[in-house]
C-alpha cells in the first residue's frame, strides 16, 4: 500500500520505514536519556560558574578588608 500510494515501480528502493512500537520507545528513551544528560551538564557548568563567581568577590572582599583589620588591630 505504502509503494502505491508514494507510487514506486517495481526494482526501486522504498523511500519509508516501517517501525514497531518497541523500536520506536527505544528511540524516546535513547533521546530522553540523551537529553536529560544534557541538560545535567549544562545545570552542573551553571552551577560551578556561579561558585567561581562568589568565590572571585568573597576573595576579593578580604583582600580588600585586610588591610583594615591590621589597622585595627594595631
Amino acid at each position: 500500500m505504502l509503494r502505491v500510494s508514494h507510487e514506486l515501480d517495481e526494482g526501486v528502493k522504498d523511500d519509508f520505514d516501517i517501525l514497531s512500537l518497541i523500536r520506536v520507545s527505544q528511540i524516546r528513551k535513547m533521546s530522553s536519556a540523551f537529553l536529560q544528560g544534557l541538560s545535567q551538564l549544562f545545570a552542573a557548568i551553571t552551577l560551578a560558574t556561579g561558585g567561581a563567581g562568589v568565590l572571585a568577590v568573597t576573595y576579593l572582599n578580604v583582600k580588600d578588608r585586610t588591610s583594615e583589620i591590621g589597622l585595627r588591630m594595631a
